[in-house]
């Protein structure tokens, strides 16, 4: 039988209590586990599994009784388990404590009522089941809930009506064990002196969570001088408690004051809080956004609840005790040429650390952060949603954060100014270069300032266009116009730097400019072998001002001087995993791949090989960006901009696994936003409107002598098959004694085959 999520979770919690699994939680070091019975010797340590174990079992006694689940107390294999059921009892057993002084002695009883009858301990085998938060105790098999006190208080009257405590222990007894339920249960007292008062000290507010939906709700009690304590919705109206004060007992004896209450609700309900109908708890107006909200709010309202009339109680999750103590982030930014390191200063109440301590917290999905004083630090759900890439991605760097230049959009969630060299660059400045020899389409021209705009930030791209769109050409115009940037940064140092001599220089023969203009581009293009010859003669055709050389063949240069000198160095993927060393010795300004789905194979040795090169700009073009999986994605994204997506490790955890095995929407969308500022696709559906219209031009020719002589005889034959008297050639003849060799032949007709 299938469990259903109640069953589910009281079996987890079973599994939670075994020895094996308390070993594991409370054994923190890596040496070797001890046993639970040696763990049980530190008395530190026993009081934290004791307040564990009583902490489930209490969680798993409520949610049974609330279900009326069977449960059995002691049963074996050989009774009938319907016999030894405990009966699960509805109303709670409430205490009342009875003290009488004596001249060398306090007698102390308590007395247990059930639904307001008697309900007498001595004489009965009761059990006790929880101490903390709640006592659980079963008798005659039955099970009852105790109110405010634990189920330990009960066993000493199991025996006997009344505890004798000597006067010398009287005042011990007290603190230890009658103080932390005094304020909660009714007290009668003979012989003490008595305390009256009626004044209103504040209103306690206590976060507490809801046992089944986990749902943080608040709940309010009335706090009296004299420790006296109500709950606002108590029927109770006089409240007798116990103080101690050096070796005297006094009685105090606390009388609500409604007008006082009634001030105090109405200053609660001007917080946006609300009280939904029949309960006692409130809550906040707005639906709670996630599990922790009203505690967060409580965190940021908590002065002006404290100056309303109000005390806050830190809530308490699992062992966690958690500091409602005002929080704020400040960060701050450096910029370096190729990375940012930021560096944030978190204040909680009086402790002050660095952000970077939060990061493993928030990468891990743990909100709780240690405080020195032992409390914890609720990291604000805000800051693990905003902040999760940045911890993700940034690198440890001293007490900063660092990332990557072309992971600037990370910075978005910090809501701090932008980068100077990442604002957006004014790129309708661009306009294409006289030197140009062709017209842009208006998306070539788009396409063109988009890697402008790369270039000036120093970042890669991938140029993803359709095949058919002129990636080619686009990509020719941005190394013209690198190659004018270059000349110009040149020229301006020129005119910058002092004149230390008139003596003979090259700007006697020519123009400063055309000097500049002259000095190579260094950019290499790497692609298939079947491209090159059509790159290098849309090099020449389209920017004749660049000089281009083919590095391929046995003949290829091999020493850098020589290569130095041209603008444009066309090469294959073979050529340049052969010549790796050679090439890596050069300081390209533009590595350019054609078909860059050729490096796609993150373990291949050209992408390896490519990767090694140096360039201060890299451009990939590629219809095809992603091939089989988001691993081709990555190793285009790689050589781009390195560090971009992390290393592949990092990057199949984060984003392959979620969106390519469970279809994870936020991770293919954090996704796209990291890779959207460097990938750049047009469809010919998009551009339609700029593309030429398609142009059908039919020209009739007539055959030569010998090409009719080849058609007659090859169409005799075929008329011969379909009447039956001969057998069809297999194969087609391969030429025309006129002409080309046949599949280039202009008149051959391939009708007769098909």
């Amino acid at each position: 039988m299938e469990l259903d999520d109640l069953r589910r979770q009281l079996f987890q919690w079973i599994e939670e209590l075994q020895p094996d699994f308390i070993v594991r939680k409370f054994h923190k070091t890596k040496k070797k586990a001890p046993s639970l019975h040696e763990m049980l010797e530190d008395r530190e340590l026993t009081k934290a599994i004791q307040l564990y174990v009583h902490r489930l079992l209490d969680k798993m006694l409520r949610l049974i009784a609330q279900h009326q689940l069977p449960l059995t107390l002691e049963v074996d294999r050989r009774v009938l388990v319907k016999d030894f059921t405990l009966q699960i009892m509805p109303h709670p057993l409430t205490p009342e404590l009875f003290f009488a002084k004596k001249p060398d002695s306090v007698s102390y009883r308590l007395r247990l009522s059930e639904n307001g009858q008697p309900w007498p301990i001595t004489g009965r085998d009761v059990v006790a089941f929880t101490n903390l938060p709640t006592g659980w105790v079963a008798a005659d098999y039955q099970l009852y809930r105790l109110e405010h006190i634990n189920g330990f208080l009960v066993k000493p009257f199991r025996q006997r009506e009344e505890v004798t405590i000597p006067a010398a222990s009287v005042n011990t007894y007290f603190r230890n064990f009658i103080l932390k339920i005094v304020n909660k249960v009714d007290i009668e007292a003979d012989g003490f002196e008595v305390v009256q008062n009626d004044t209103l000290q504040y209103g306690l507010l206590q976060p507490v969570q809801h046992l089944f939906s986990s749902e943080w709700r608040l709940s309010l009690s009335m706090v009296y001088a004299g420790d006296g304590k109500f709950g606002w919705k108590e029927q109770r109206n006089v409240r007798t408690t116990m103080e101690i004060q050096g070796e005297d007992v006094r009685i105090i004896q606390v009388k609500r004051d409604q007008a006082q209450e009634a001030a105090l609700l109405e200053k609660l309900l001007n917080f946006p809080l609300s009280l939904p109908e029949g309960e006692s708890q409130f809550q906040l107006d707005t639906p709670l956004q996630h599990e922790y909200a009203l505690v967060e709010w409580l965190s940021e309202h908590r002065t002006a609840l404290e100056v309303a009339g109000f005390q806050v109680e830190l809530p308490l999750i699992g062992d966690k005790e958690l500091s409602i103590a005002p929080w704020k982030l400040d960060m701050e930014m450096d910029t370096s040429s190729d990375w940012f390191d930021l560096k944030g200063i978190v204040t909680v109440g009086s402790f002050q650390f660095p952000f970077l301590s939060l990061t493993k917290y928030i990468r891990e999905q743990n909100p709780f952060y240690p405080l020195p004083d032992g409390t914890w630090f609720l990291i604000p759900e805000e800051w693990m949603t905003r902040y999760r890439q940045l911890a993700d991605f940034g690198q440890k760097e001293g007490d900063k954060l660092r990332i990557t230049k072309s992971q600037y959009t990370l910075l978005e969630a910090l809501n701090l100014p932008q980068p100077t060299d990442l604002e957006a660059v004014d790129t309708p400045a661009y306009m294409p270069s006289s030197l140009l020899k062709a017209q842009l389409r208006p998306y070539q021209l788009e396409g063109v300032r988009w890697l402008a705009k790369l270039h000036h930030q120093q970042l890669g791209g991938c140029l993803a266009d359709d095949m058919g769109l002129g990636k080619t050409l686009q990509t020719i115009a941005i190394l013209l116009y690198a190659k004018e940037q270059k000349a110009a940064r040149r020229e301006a140092a020129h005119a910058a730097a002092p004149v230390v001599s008139q003596g003979i220089q090259l700007g006697l023969f020519a123009p400063q400019g055309d000097e500049d203009f002259l000095q190579p581009l260094n950019a290499l293009i790497i692609l298939p072998a079947s491209l090159m010859f059509n790159w290098e003669s849309e090099v020449k055709k389209f920017v004749p001002s660049l000089t281009v050389y083919a590095h391929f063949g046995p003949k290829r240069h091999q020493d850098i001087r020589l290569l130095s000198r041209f603008d444009v160095i066309i090469t294959t993927y073979q050529t340049a995993q052969r010549d790796v060393k050679i090439l890596d010795k050069m300081e390209f300004e533009y590595i350019v791949l054609d078909e860059s789905q050729q490096i796609k194979n993150r373990e291949s040795k050209v992408f390896k090989a490519i990767n090694s090169l140096n360039a201060r700009h890299k451009i990939s073009l590629s219809g095809t960006p992603i091939e089989n999986s988001l691993s081709d994605l990555w190793s285009q994204m790689q050589f781009i901009n390195d560090g971009l997506l992390g290393n592949f490790n990092f990057f199949r955890k984060e984003f392959i696994l979620p969106i390519e095995k469970a279809r994870d929407e936020d991770k293919k969308e954090e996704l796209r936003k990291l890779v959207t500022p460097y990938l750049l696709r047009r469809t010919k559906e998009e551009v339609a409107k700029d593309l030429p219209p398609l142009s059908t031009q039919v020209v009739f020719t007539e055959m030569t002598p010998e090409q009719r002589k080849v058609y007659e005889r090859e169409k005799s034959a075929a008329r011969n098959y379909l009447l039956g008297t001969t057998s069809m050639p297999t194969t087609p003849p391969t030429a025309c004694s006129s002409c080309k060799p046949l599949p280039n032949c202009a008149n051959w007709s391939t009708t007769l085959y098909s």
